[in-house]
């Protein structure tokens, strides 16, 4: 996030409280911004100088040219005694909402967070795991797609400024191309209804995009013989579907579940084997030091999308 300190903040605001907040945000991988020549900062820098060491007063010069880890961030707030426009906050909203913590709404707290994650480049994933521990970050787990719509107007009303630090990722839950589920678009609604951005998978979940060679991989896994047996049939059977069948196919619980006329023309044989799916353990592909990596989703026909998902999140964290 870029945060824009006006000039005039520095005549209204303890100078130490200030230096804190600065130290806390510039912690947290946000980008500060000053203006230094102005006659506010110019003054505080004086007042500051009296009162630090040498190596803190350089600290304080060197501020402009701190910029967040998250080079993507559009968020841009700007510090003001009276705001007048949604970009601009109060120093007690800066300190006590904005820097608080940054709230990511997923569905599953464990499988969507190992998701996000193994979309991540090495230093990205460093980072965020960084801002996680020191709780700058959290995945706010929703227990479904119908519980986050609720969660995130509730949080709404108790959050200050929700809409400038949080982000909510759902699956589409679509079973063709383009037309997501009844629940993801209230889920859609919800977000824009009180300002959070969001990303809505286009695929049907998020396990729509493990590509075949992990779930290949997946398939011989298991300990029991017969289990890994019916799995690489089920693997193999999968592989025999178009891109958009693979795309909108129920992953964990295979033709058991409502499927539409998008696989009306696929094998009677391959339809017997896929009513099964890959069980529900198949999100742990995207472990830490799983199957499905980066390098591996890389290779896959939706890296395209993945590249936009996370390109999403980083525009405004």
């Amino acid at each position: 996030m870029q945060i824009n300190f006006a000039d005039e903040i520095f005549d209204v605001v303890p100078a130490y409280q200030i230096l804190g907040a600065m130290h806390t945000a510039i912690r947290q991988h946000h980008a500060v911004l000053v203006d230094p020549g102005g006659p506010g900062y110019t003054k505080w820098v004086a007042i500051c100088s009296s009162q630090l060491g040498d190596s803190d007063i350089s600290y304080l010069i060197s501020i402009t040219l701190i910029s967040s880890i998250f080079v993507d961030s559009q968020r841009y707030v700007e510090v003001v005694s009276t705001p007048s426009s949604l970009a601009q906050i109060t120093f007690t909203e800066l300190t006590e909402s904005i820097l608080r913590s940054f709230h990511i709404y997923v569905e599953n707290g464990r499988a969507d967070k190992r998701f996000i994650y193994a979309l991540l480049t090495p230093e990205l994933r460093r980072d965020l795991k960084e801002q996680e521990k020191i709780g700058a970050v959290t995945f706010e787990s929703s227990g479904g797609i119908t519980e986050l719509a609720r969660k995130i107007v509730d949080d709404d009303s108790a959050r200050t400024k929700l809409s400038l630090r949080a982000f909510a990722l759902f699956d589409s839950d679509a079973l063709s191309p383009g037309v997501p589920s009844r629940d993801a678009k209230d889920a859609q609604r919800a977000c824009k209804s009180v300002g959070v951005p969001f990303y809505c998978l286009e695929r049907r979940a998020i396990e729509n995009y493990i590509p075949e060679n992990a779930l290949s991989a997946y398939a011989s896994t298991s300990n029991n013989a017969q289990t890994r047996i019916n799995r690489v049939r089920i693997a193999r059977a999968f592989g025999r579907l178009s891109v958009e069948q693979q795309s909108h196919f129920h992953m964990k619980d295979g033709f058991g579940a409502p499927h539409g006329q998008l696989y009306d023309d696929i094998a009677e044989q391959d339809r017997e084997t896929l009513m099964t799916g890959f069980g529900s353990h198949l999100s742990s592909c995207y472990d830490e030091g799983g199957i499905a990596n980066r390098a591996c989703l890389e290779t896959s026909t939706g890296w395209a999308e993945l590249q936009k998902v996370i390109g999403s999140l980083m525009e405004v964290l």
